[in-house]
């Protein structure tokens, strides 16, 4: 399917941890390396897809103090950011 794709970028608005509603601070690019799945294979596709929410997981979750904002703010910056990797095609 995308032969030539050798990697998916994944972009999300990282919000700090003290402010997290308040205010995005840094744009974070994260590449997610997908050279070994054949994306035409619905399998390679699943683990594409878990790949890409696992690293928007990283960029996106805090640590410390989890209020229901924080959550929320998380969970916004994580479907953002695999938002923004479905747009380019995966």
């Amino acid at each position: 399917m995308f032969k030539s794709l050798l990697t998916a970028a994944a972009l999300a608005t990282v919000l700090a941890p003290a402010a997290a509603v308040a205010t995005p601070h840094d744009t974070i690019l994260v590449e997610v390396d997908v050279r070994d799945l054949d994306l035409a294979n619905p399998a390679d596709q699943q683990r594409a897809d878990r790949r890409v929410t696992s690293a928007a997981r990283a960029i996106c979750e805090t640590s410390g103090r989890r209020t229901l904002e924080v959550r929320a703010a998380e969970a916004a910056c994580i479907e953002q950011a695999i938002a923004s990797v479905r747009s380019q095609g995966l």
